[in-house]
């Protein structure tokens, strides 16, 4: 048995430290089809509207938590490792040189850090 994770593992180490949505994504993924399914299944009206239910609400829910981060918090739509080196880049770069490693202090600069295309969109 190798210590290499396999090809899903990875995958899934990938897509569990991406951005705060992903949960309700995955919500919807196991929700949606399981729905759709009771819904087209079964023969009694309420069990259609339970696999209808059981399919929209997920959907809903990630609609409105998707909003919410836009407007509210959108750095938190962002990956772990964008926002890590952000921080990197705010406060110092680290420099391999041969065995050692040389932090270089940078000023803080916002324009380096922000993206421009943005200003007023806040």
């Amino acid at each position: 048995m190798s210590s290499e994770p396999s090809a899903w593992g990875q995958i899934i180490q990938h897509i569990s430290t991406s951005s705060a949505l992903n949960p309700a994504l995955i919500a919807c993924a196991i929700c949606v089809p399981t729905g759709l399914t009771l819904a087209g299944l079964a023969s009694i009206i309420e069990l259609k509207i339970v696999g209808a239910v059981i399919a929209l609400a997920p959907v809903v829910a990630t609609t409105f938590q998707l909003l919410y981060f836009t407007i509210k918090e959108p750095e938190r739509l962002q990956s772990e490792k964008h926002i890590e080196h952000k921080m990197v880049i705010a406060h110092q770069i680290s420099i391999r040189k041969g065995d050692d490693i040389v932090d270089i202090a940078l000023p803080i600069q916002s324009s380096v850090i922000e993206n421009p295309s943005l200003d007023g969109v806040r």
